[in-house]
């Protein structure tokens, strides 16, 4: 039967509660659902419908909401209503408290209880709705919403420092909890449903064990010989609780068909891990997010079809994620210069660089709003982050997408980072890669992009995040690193970490000793932290060599990649080096004592380069002035 929906137009009947002591309100016929019941409201003069009596009043509008919300059973209730809403083309309204309302959760969060405004304060309750578990519930009974009258929170003045909206706390708590409850404002939850032919209860597909790692690796096919070595170190896991995602994204004829013959190369092991989905449409963010929709693990991580992860990469995940539940997981990796070679046959992938460290180093949060030295491959997201909350990676972009998600997620759940080398990060010199696909101004274009967004968002941090421990931890010191030179190069087996480090009043004392078996000569390079954007000062330095020859230096004689000022070096990128030369013989013992200046000012950037910005021009017009004295009097030009 067609079934009105818009209870302001219909004759309303009021339901009842099992055992309530009167209609409520009384002005209105009620549904009571006990015989007895109904004949003592009768002959106390109410107006009473029973389920026997509903289908003299077709068209009209059962107000469910009290009972709802008072009944123990409410998916009895529900059942039996459905079944009359049918039969009479009845339409039913429902109207309870949401539990999820802002003012009430921040009230009791508070210590205060509901307050006075609060839903529950107006309309008591023995079951809790939220707009999800609302219709929820109505869905499974067969009702379909057809009317939402929800009614608003009114703001009020507040000296609550939960509740100001003016307080730092109010605006971060309301910010979170908008991200999982479009509804949050709403204080009463008011709507009309329309009965529907119920649909049989749905089973769902047995799922089998989920892994604990899903792993999405987006590739459009035409990296074969690159993937085969990808699938080659996944083959290789210690630990083997993983899923693979191969997401084929807008793949040209013959590519997918590639990707799955490559794929029937591995053994059963690796294949029966493996599913295969194609992804059309949208940027290099679309199928990121397709393959995560898809994941089934208890952590989700992205590797692409190029990359490289050594046998501990899954199990130093799963380690940690016992340790830490629930915050990204982020793992070291080193980078490498890589070359592709097209033979006859084959395509020739060659390694042409060492490892360098750019990337091993601790989740840094000053410097990582700044830029992304965390590559895809080495943070592993809880899948209940990209199911709860909205985030997602962003298809409007082209490139960052990856470190655009990573800071938002990373901001809400947290992260920890895994002092482990885990991958290598390809750096290709001569084959197609986001860097050669897209140009410099679409980076920078990019880049600005996400610091608007992430500048929009409160941020959780950690515990001294942005405050250090003044005592160095073992992580500092690991960080300072001294190398010395092999073949005209720095080598990392030519690396030691000091023997003793104190930090006093604020300044670091180093002492590298035992030194002699490395046969240091030349000159050695010191490491002072994996991370920039501070000013080193008051350095000294004391070489001693095996042959009793002694050096010392400060400031002035030692070379750096730093911004030199008169009484300290800047550092504004990551990886700042220090450069000594040494006397003659083997470097026996290096004795370092700096103090660190941490945090940038537009004052000292300013300092810096604007006169190398003045210098640079006065010496383009001073070429330009030579050049045209050449031209004009080339003779004197070369006497002078």
């Amino acid at each position: 039967m067609e079934t009105a929906c818009n209870c302001a137009t219909q004759p309303l009947i009021y339901v009842a509660p099992l055992g309530a002591a009167a209609p409520d309100p009384t002005g209105i016929p009620a549904l009571c659902r006990d015989e007895r019941q109904a004949q003592q409201w009768r002959q106390a003069g109410w107006t009473v419908v029973t389920p026997a009596e509903i289908s003299a009043h077709k068209g009209a509008c059962l107000d469910a909401g009290q009972a709802l919300a008072l009944e123990q059973d409410p998916r009895a209730l529900l059942s039996q209503l459905h079944g009359l809403c049918r039969s009479a083309g009845l339409s039913l309204r429902v109207c309870v408290p949401n539990a999820s309302n802002e003012t009430l959760l921040l009230h009791l969060m508070s210590g205060e209880g509901e307050g006075g405004d609060a839903p529950f304060a107006q309309c008591p309750s023995r079951r809790l709705f939220t707009h999800a578990t609302l219709e929820r519930m109505m869905g499974e009974a067969g009702f379909t919403c057809c009317q939402t009258q929800d009614v608003q929170a009114q703001p009020v003045a507040e000296h609550n420092s939960f509740l100001a909206t003016g307080s730092t706390l109010y605006r971060g708590l309301s910010y979170y909890h908008g991200l999982v409850d479009s509804h949050s404002q709403v204080r009463l939850l008011c709507r009309t449903y329309r009965a529907e032919e119920a649909a049989a209860p749905s089973t769902p597909a047995p799922q089998g064990d989920a892994p604990f790692l899903s792993i999405v690796m987006r590739t459009v096919g035409n990296r074969v010989e690159a993937m085969r070595e990808a699938l080659l170190c996944l083959a290789a896991q210690d630990d083997d609780s993983f899923e693979l995602l191969v997401m084929v994204h807008n793949p040209k004829p013959g590519r997918l068909e590639a990707v799955q013959a490559l794929i029937e190369e591995f053994p059963a092991s690796l294949r029966e891990k493996i599913s295969v989905h194609t992804v059309r449409g949208g940027n290099r963010s679309t199928p990121l997010n397709a393959g995560f929709a898809a994941a089934r693990g208890e952590y989700i991580v992205a590797l692409d079809d190029d990359d490289l992860v050594f046998a501990n990469w899954v199990q130093v995940f799963h380690q940690a994620a016992a340790e830490t539940p629930g915050a990204v997981l982020h793992s070291y990796s080193v980078a490498q210069t890589w070359s592709q070679q097209e033979r006859k046959d084959r395509t020739l992938l060659a390694a042409t660089s060492n490892f360098n460290s750019i990337f091993a180093h601790d989740f840094n949060w000053a410097s990582q709003f700044q830029v992304n030295r965390c590559p895809l491959m080495t943070n592993a997201f809880p899948r209940d982050a990209f199911q709860r909350f909205p985030f997602r990676f962003d298809e409007k972009l082209n490139t960052v997408e990856d470190w655009d998600y990573l800071m938002h997620v990373a901001s809400l759940v947290g992260i920890t980072s895994l002092d482990s080398v885990t991958a290598i990060y390809r750096l290709w010199s001569n084959a197609e890669n986001s860097s050669s696909l897209h140009t410099e101004e679409e980076w920078a274009d990019n880049l600005h992009y996400v610091q608007k967004k992430l500048r929009q968002v409160p941020v959780l941090l950690p515990p001294g995040a942005l405050i250090p421990d003044t005592d160095p931890t073992d992580e500092q010191k690991a960080d300072i690193e001294l190398f010395g030179m092999k073949n005209g190069q720095y080598s990392t087996a030519l690396k030691r970490n000091p023997d003793q480090v104190e930090l006093k009043n604020n300044k670091w004392y180093l002492s590298f000793t035992k030194l002699s078996s490395l046969h240091l000569r030349g000159q050695v390079r010191l490491d002072p932290s994996n991370t920039g954007h501070y000013r080193l000062r008051q350095l000294h330095v004391t070489a001693k060599m095996t042959n009793g020859n002694q050096r010392e230096y400060t400031l002035r004689n030692v070379g750096s990649n730093g911004l030199r000022g008169k009484e300290h070096l800047l550092f504004l990128c990551d990886d700042p080096q220090l450069y000594i030369r040494l006397p003659e013989g083997e470097l026996a013992e290096l004795h370092v004592v700096y103090q660190l200046a941490w945090g940038v000012s537009v004052k000292d950037v300013a300092k810096h380069f604007l006169p190398l910005t003045g210098l640079v021009a006065v010496s383009a017009v001073r070429g330009l002035a030579h050049a045209l004295l050449r031209k004009l009097r080339p003779q004197e030009s070369e006497e002078q």
